[in-house]
């Protein structure tokens, strides 16, 4: 069958997809590869374009899809990517790109899930976890569910505003990924950095109430996401990815990089999020000039504070992950961002946040797998002990009386 790969209304390619294989076999008809995928690479050979394009596909509607992984596993012979071609255009709230087979006469202003409506009701009827429905409705194919990425549970839902948020929900030990979003927020407020405006949300289903966190999209229908992985940086440690990194975005016309990732790293080593993988974090574009706008707001901060773990333990690794690398200590963060500046105020304000996440615990304590006053006891000493660090690494001009912080 064939397709063509939109940028909006910019026709990119046309393609042909073979269910047998399944996989895109040939490339034909090339319009305009100005507007590519950041990560497919223009090139003057047709055939240069087949591999990136499957890899690019099966990472877009497989590899990342919560959905597509629960519903392939139901239906192992059923090619849904074809079906998802043909009945939601492969669309995101993340970019702009769609999937149109070559006779459909549709335009973008039509089918976009920016300003068209979707279907997300049923989702939240059934639950995020337990997605039972039939694949070969239209009307259920036609969400951007299908190719938002992610291990955890997740809908896309418009609100009576017409904002489009995403709610996500837990698959860890102790169920914390909402509450520990919500606290990223606070933190990125204090540092003064760009984030995702996640808040805590008690969703009633058919069958239980389950905690989420929602956040709308910063992305829009002139804005993409380029997450990280994407931009091709794969050196042999995270300090020549973190130098390589900043090179790119002070080339491409991005302020201030340097503070603006330091912070992000920082924001890490406070909430020991263990799961900066290379699709959580990148940059946003003009998808129409195709300039670089600035670094993506931090989001998906959530599988941190030592959540996956059945058991709390304080003295479980602190390691993070850093650009391409897994297994990066505190210490060496800190290093790695050692001359950003942060303010008296920002310091004290560090300080209020061991109580604040004590009121986010206590508040949604039923919906979590906590055990007891305990469990909450050592979450909070654990993020104190983590807020202890950075004051002492950042206390340069000795503000702070760091002997007599209660911690």
């Amino acid at each position: 069958m064939q397709f063509t790969l939109m940028n909006k209304n910019h026709k990119i390619f046309d393609f042909w997809y073979d269910e047998k294989i399944p996989a895109v076999t040939k490339i034909e008809n090339i319009y305009d590869l100005k507007y590519l995928p950041y990560i497919i690479k223009p090139s003057e050979n047709r055939e240069d374009f087949i591999k990136p394009l499957n890899i690019w596909l099966s990472t877009r509607f497989q590899q990342n899809s919560h959905w597509f992984k629960q519903i392939s596993r139901k239906n192992h012979k059923i090619d849904l990517i074809t079906a998802i071609y043909t009945k939601s255009y492969g669309l995101s709230l993340s970019d702009q790109y769609w999937i149109k087979p070559s006779n459909d006469k549709k335009k973008w202003e039509e089918v976009n899930f920016y300003t068209n409506n979707f279907q997300y009701k049923h989702f939240l009827e059934v639950g995020l976890t337990d997605r039972n429905y039939d694949y070969e409705d239209v009307d259920v194919l036609y969400s951007p569910d299908i190719t938002t990425g992610g291990e955890l549970g997740k809908c896309w839902i418009i609100d009576s505003n017409k904002t489009r948020i995403l709610y996500k929900t837990t698959n860890t030990f102790l169920g914390l990924e909402p509450i520990n979003e919500m606290l990223s927020t606070k933190i990125c407020k204090i540092l003064d950095v760009a984030c995702a405006d996640y808040e805590v949300k008690i969703l009633s289903n058919l069958t239980k109430k389950t905690l989420v966190s929602g956040c709308p999209t910063f992305c829009s229908e002139d804005i993409e996401l380029i997450p990280f992985n994407d931009l091709g940086i794969h050196n042999e440690s995270y300090k020549q990815d973190f130098e390589e990194y900043l090179n790119l975005l002070k080339a491409n016309g991005i302020k201030e990089a340097k503070e603006k990732v330091s912070k992000m790293l920082l924001l890490d080593v406070i909430i020991s999020n263990h799961d900066r993988h290379m699709n959580n974090y990148g940059i946003i574009r003009d998808s129409n000039t195709l300039k670089w706008i600035d670094v993506a707001p931090i989001y998906d901060s959530g599988r941190s504070m030592l959540t996956y773990l059945p058991n709390i333990d304080l003295d479980y690794d602190n390691e993070l992950f850093v650009f391409n690398s897994s297994g990066c200590s505190h210490k060496e963060v800190l290093s790695l961002i050692s001359d950003l500046k942060l303010t008296k105020d920002q310091l004290n304000d560090l300080l209020s946040i061991p109580s604040y996440y004590k009121t986010l615990l206590e508040k949604y304590r039923e919906y979590t797998n906590l055990k007891n006053d305990r469990d909450i006891e050592l979450l909070v000493e654990k993020i104190s002990k983590n807020i202890f660090e950075v004051i002492k690494e950042y206390n340069l001009e000795n503000e702070i009386e760091i002997d007599d912080i209660d911690m």
